[in-house]
C-alpha cells in the first residue's frame, strides 16, 4: 500500500522509519530525527521481547515501494 504511506498520512521529518514489534503495534518515526529514532529502537526491543505475538524488533524504512532494514 504505497499510498498509505504519504507524508499526508504521517507528516514525518525526513523518510518513515517504522517498527512493529507486535501484532498489534505499529511505531513510526522520521529518519531524520535520531533522538526519536533511538527512543523507537529501544521501544521496539522491549515490546518485541514482552509482546504474545512477535513481529520484529528491527526498524525498518520506506523506499517508496517497500521497506528495507533501517541500519
Amino acid at each position: 500500500m504505497p499510498s498509505f504511506w504519504a507524508k499526508e498520512t504521517f507528516p514525518v521529518d525526513g523518510e518513515f522509519v517504522i517498527a512493529i514489534p507486535s501484532s498489534d503495534q505499529i511505531l513510526v518515526t522520521g529518519s531524520n530525527n535520531k533522538n526519536e529514532i533511538e527512543k523507537l529502537k529501544r521501544i521496539a526491543v522491549e515490546e518485541f521481547r514482552r509482546a504474545e505475538y512477535k513481529i520484529s524488533e528491527d526498524l525498518y524504512k520506506w523506499n517508496g515501494n517497500k521497506f528495507e532494514i533501517y541500519k
